[in-house]
């Protein structure tokens, strides 16, 4: 059964407790299931995955020069990025759009969380950091 991020509750013990139609599930905090595409645009990279389990798209950002950084969930970035003009000076993560249901960001020394909170998201950039190549670990940075 794969499960919507919306159905999380809350993490204990670097578990993740689900509440789904046939009761509630308790299964190991958030595992890495595929990186998709790692790219750089507009001074920044992105690393599009998804998880174990989770039926959403996960996206994280990270300015090469700035303190902005975030993670998004949500539907579909795959198929946005194959239309997506790179050669553009647009904001990628800008023209998401309704596609993003959720994610965290810090920009410049503010953190908004939208249905996704700190703790689990940094799980998820620990977690992430170990599946792709060195040269790209000095970019991660965890929320505060």
């Amino acid at each position: 059964m794969i499960y919507s991020i919306f159905q999380l509750f809350s993490s204990i013990n670097n578990k993740l407790i689900l509440f789904s139609k046939e009761g509630i599930i308790i299964t190991n905090l958030v595992s890495i299931d595929k990186i998709q595409q790692i790219f750089s645009h507009n001074q920044r990279y992105y690393i599009l995955f998804s998880l174990v389990g989770i039926s959403h798209e996960y996206l994280y950002m990270v300015h090469k020069f700035e303190p902005i950084y975030a993670l998004f969930f949500g539907n579909r970035f795959s198929l946005f990025l194959e239309k997506f003009d790179l050669t553009k000076n647009a904001c990628f993560e800008c023209e998401l759009g309704t596609r993003i249901l959720g994610g965290i960001s810090f920009d410049q020394g503010e953190q908004v969380e939208f249905n996704l909170n700190r703790d689990i998201a940094n799980q998820i950039l620990i977690n992430l950091k170990e599946k792709v190549l060195k040269e790209y670990h000095q970019y991660f940075k965890l929320f505060k």
